[in-house]
């Protein structure tokens, strides 16, 4: 079962892997051995997800091309403001075009901080293709916008009424309701929300 948290996790337990040589990794080794020497932030991306047991972002023309990406989510109406992604979901950033992707971790304020492949460790560098994956925090002006990645992650938070149907959410759900770290006020109400959606109890948020 595909989770958000359970793709970030993947995602964070590279945190500090380096490339071999000129953009040779792993993830080109086990997405697409003829690209190996290629920038790879998508692959990592991909490669993450497919790890984690989805394969949506393969349904892309060209998965490891961030404006296909882009151009791919625009399409398929799942292209979303920065200010309306939920962690998991996968940014794209760039000024005039989309030049590298990420995952979002969480929101704060004017900035997102990430896990993305093919970046530096800080300021200095490459951000694009600095040949390692790292945690970072990046302002919101360079973030173009994200793909939703709620109908590749198991179940939909929040109440049955909004759901198509007014179908229940599974208890899978529960995995999303990190809001506002572990335990803040928000995710104190999106608790709230479940449980009542789910008949556990008939909390009143």
């Amino acid at each position: 079962m595909t989770t958000r948290n359970g793709v970030l996790r993947k995602a964070a337990s590279y945190i500090g892997y380096t490339e071999r040589g000129n953009n040779i990794t792993q993830f080109w080794e086990r997405q697409k051995p003829s690209y190996q020497g290629g920038a790879w932030c998508a692959a990592f991306v991909v490669d993450v997800l497919e790890q984690e047991g989805n394969t949506l972002l393969k349904s892309v023309q060209h998965p490891y091309y961030t404006p296909s990406m882009e151009q791919w989510a625009k399409a398929t109406g799942r292209w979303k403001e920065s200010k309306d992604c939920k962690p998991g979901d996968v940014l794209i950033f760039g000024t005039s075009h989309a030049v590298h992707t990420g995952f979002l971790e969480k929101q704060r304020g004017s900035y997102v901080q990430t896990i993305e492949g093919n970046t530096s460790s800080g300021n200095g560098g490459s951000q694009t293709n600095g040949g390692g994956v790292y945690r970072r925090v990046r302002p919101r002006s360079w973030v173009r916008g994200c793909i939703d990645m709620s109908d590749a992650y198991a179940g939909v938070t929040g109440p049955a009424s909004d759901r198509p149907g007014g179908t229940k959410p599974e208890v899978g759900d529960a995995e999303f309701l990190a809001v506002d770290g572990v335990l803040g006020p928000d995710t104190v109400k999106a608790l709230q929300k479940w449980l009542a959606a789910v008949g556990k109890f008939n909390f009143k948020p």
